[in-house]
């Protein structure tokens, strides 16, 4: 109880007079990279709420972005920066960006933007597109937010792994090789006739490729989010930089042209992969809590992102995270 009232005193700090402009001051000259995922009403997709793919709703989205036009700010791409394009040393930058990419993103996130005129960078999981089944992560979520399915996934996980008390979705999916995690959901959905109900439920959220199209058509930057949404610590490097290459060549062959951006799934990754993904991207996006400086490199860079902490409790929650990148 403590430590939640001591955090919850520190949004209201934001209102102490000249604070919140003081914190306003410290974005001047630099570029604030904020990352989000689905864009969405909570509850509409519950396995995906539960598993890992943060919900923003399209109300919390379009304050959010009306707050940030009143500092005001200059909004960019990273395709713009790449560009040479910044901010004077007297304005405040910002790049608004979507890991995954789900249809939500094109439709409600998308629609925000619009409305704004705010461009955005979507780091699209190319295997995500058009796409007739649910990858590894998103079966192995449904799976487990039916109590029956999730038994029958437990008992044969353990057939294939050294791990007898992966027990959770979260666990499977940070502990286990993806390809062992596709194996066991495919004979689950043949073995219980699910395909039809996966089908549906894959061309609902999944994005078409008319939905990338139009949004790049928008002025938006299409930028690689890798193909599967593979964990990089639970690849080779020959998976990883298959990865790179496929989600390369699936975008620029929809799209006309190639992307530049990359970040890493999960945000996981090797000091190595930098360079290998250099081969390939330009900018090569982390999560690291920094704002991008002055000092940018355009011929490679690693791009630090903030990541939006989840539901913002009052409006004092929203300045904190926008203004500080803190939760």
């Amino acid at each position: 109880m403590f430590k939640r009232i001591l955090n919850r005193s520190k949004d209201y700090a934001l209102i102490v007079p000249g604070e919140e402009q003081k914190w306003v001051n410290r974005l001047k000259g630099k570029v604030s990279c904020l990352l989000y995922h689905r864009i969405e009403d909570y509850g509409k997709h519950v396995f995906l709420d539960h598993g890992g793919s943060p919900v923003t709703s399209p109300k919390d989205f379009d304050q959010e972005m009306q707050y940030l036009k009143t500092l005001p700010v200059n909004f960019y791409t990273l395709a713009q920066l790449h560009e040479g394009a910044f901010p004077d040393p007297d304005k405040i930058g910002v790049v608004i960006c979507f890991d995954d990419c789900f249809k939500c993103n094109y439709q409600q996130g998308l629609e925000v933007l619009k409305h704004h005129s705010i461009p955005a960078v979507f780091f699209q999981c190319s295997g995500f597109i058009n796409r007739k089944d649910l990858i590894w992560e998103h079966a192995l979520y449904w799976i487990f937010s039916h109590k029956n399915y999730k038994n029958i996934f437990i008992n044969k996980i353990k057939t294939h792994t050294n791990f007898p008390t992966l027990n959770s979705s979260i666990d499977i999916r940070d502990q286990c090789d993806p390809t062992i995690i596709e194996q066991v959901t495919a004979e689950i959905i043949e073995e219980l006739s699910l395909q039809k109900p996966i089908q549906t439920l894959a061309e609902s959220i999944y994005p078409t490729a008319d939905d990338i199209t139009q949004a790049l058509a928008c002025g938006h930057e299409i930028g690689s989010h890798g193909h599967y949404h593979y964990k990089r610590k639970n690849i080779s490097e020959q998976c990883f930089e298959q990865e790179l290459s496929l989600s390369q060549s699936r975008l620029t062959k929809l799209t006309g042209i190639q992307p530049i951006s990359f970040s890493y799934p999960f945000d996981s990754y090797f000091s190595s992969d930098h360079q290998l993904a250099n081969k390939y991207f330009k900018n090569i996006a982390t999560v690291d809590y920094l704002r991008i400086e002055s000092s940018f490199n355009p011929d490679m860079q690693i791009v630090p992102r903030l990541t939006w902490p989840g539901p913002s409790n009052n409006k004092f929650r929203m300045k904190r995270w926008l203004l500080t990148g803190s939760f």
